[in-house]
């Protein structure tokens, strides 16, 4: 399962340029706060939790924990997307004003569905480590049978 919603993050740079990748980043930092119920920053959140730098907050998630972001991620690129001109039209601290609103709209749910406690829920980084070679090990299997399917080039010199 691939969390690093790539497509957000593109449509957020794209439409609205310099500042694009810093709303990303506030935008991520929303979704994580959705999902796992945490005020403060996501790096704030891993310190408290004592999680390296170097683990995402996807890679800690259980299952439903990932079901969940998906999720999130999806109804955040769908916001955007969907009201994109509108947003454009917005200053920075009102763009963030309506990223804030849909995380707590998203944080409702997710609690009013029996998703609230999944701050309880993480993974050890032993476990998230093992997970996450273990999908590296898998794609890099797919990869290879995919190109092993691939039509070979036959040259033929009359």
């Amino acid at each position: 399962m691939r969390l690093k919603n790539a497509s957000l993050q593109d449509l957020i740079a794209g439409g609205f340029g310099q500042t694009g990748s810093k709303l990303y980043a506030i935008a991520a930092n929303h979704i994580n706060q959705a999902v796992l119920g945490f005020t403060q920053t996501t790096a704030s959140f891993k310190k408290q939790q004592q999680l390296p730098r170097h683990i995402s907050i996807p890679d800690i998630l259980n299952t439903q924990g990932q079901v969940a972001r998906c999720y999130a991620e999806t109804c955040f690129q769908k916001f955007v997307s969907d009201n994109l001109q509108r947003l454009r039209g917005l200053s920075e601290a009102e763009l963030i004003k309506e990223f804030a609103g849909l995380k707590l709209n998203l944080r409702q749910g997710f609690v009013s569905t029996g998703m609230g406690d999944l701050q309880g829920k993480l993974l050890t980084v032993a476990e998230a480590k093992k997970r996450k070679a273990n999908i590296e090990l898998q794609s890099r299997k797919r990869q290879k049978l995919l190109q092993a399917e691939q039509p070979k080039l036959i040259e033929c010199v009359v």
